[in-house]
């Protein structure tokens, strides 16, 4: 099992924070999500889709399905 570091607890207390923030109507917090994690989430896309536009939509339904559940999110 793999050793939580102080910059691993910083770093999920920040998302905890931009998620909190999120909620609450911010949208810089929403501006930092995309910014921190949109790149990786069209690198996993492209590893199933095969193609950057495809790849890139389906980065954009995700952000998309992230707002629309962002209510019953309870972190």
């Amino acid at each position: 099992m793999p050793v939580e570091t102080a910059r691993d607890a910083d770093a999920d207390s920040s998302e905890l924070q931009l998620l909190t923030a999120l909620r609450a109507g911010d949208e810089a917090a929403f501006t930092a999500l995309v910014e921190r994690h949109h790149n990786a989430m069209v690198r996993i896309a492209m590893i199933y889709v095969k193609e950057q536009p495809i790849a890139e939509e389906v980065a954009q339904d995700t952000w998309m399905a992230v707002l629309r559940r962002l209510d019953p999110f309870e972190g």
